[in-house]
């Protein structure tokens, strides 16, 4: 099968984006107490950080297990059409795009410009 490779590690960054996106909505309502608990922040901060790591970890296994089928030209075609480190603009599948979303907005929040490496 051809996309064997990425079909095998799809599932898996799904799974991994959503639960950064979990992490990270369970972060938010702790620093937003009125008075936060740094004990609670700082350790829900360490398990957001960690479902990042481990997201990462399977992507650069992903491409690692990419790069060792492809020729040295194949594999040169790809990283040049692949997004810089840092674009997070590479889909994972059923429209998760890079690995946050955009938080909700309360209707009385002032608007917000877009991050850099995404469009509005």
């Amino acid at each position: 099968m051809r996309f064997t490779i990425f079909q095998d590690s799809r599932l898996a960054l799904i799974d991994q984006v959503a639960g950064v996106q979990k992490q990270e909505a369970m972060l938010e309502p702790l620093v937003e107490a009125d008075s936060p608990d740094e004990t609670q922040v700082l350790a829900q901060i360490d398990k957001v950080a960690q479902a990042r790591a481990e997201l990462e970890k399977t992507h650069a296994r992903m491409l690692l297990s990419i790069r060792q089928v492809l020729s040295q030209e194949q594999w040169k075609k790809l990283k040049s059409e692949m997004p810089r480190p840092g674009m997070r603009s590479m889909r994972i599948g059923g429209g998760v795009q890079g690995m946050r979303m955009r938080q909700p907005r309360s209707p009385n929040a002032p608007p917000q410009a877009p991050p850099p490496d995404q469009p509005e």
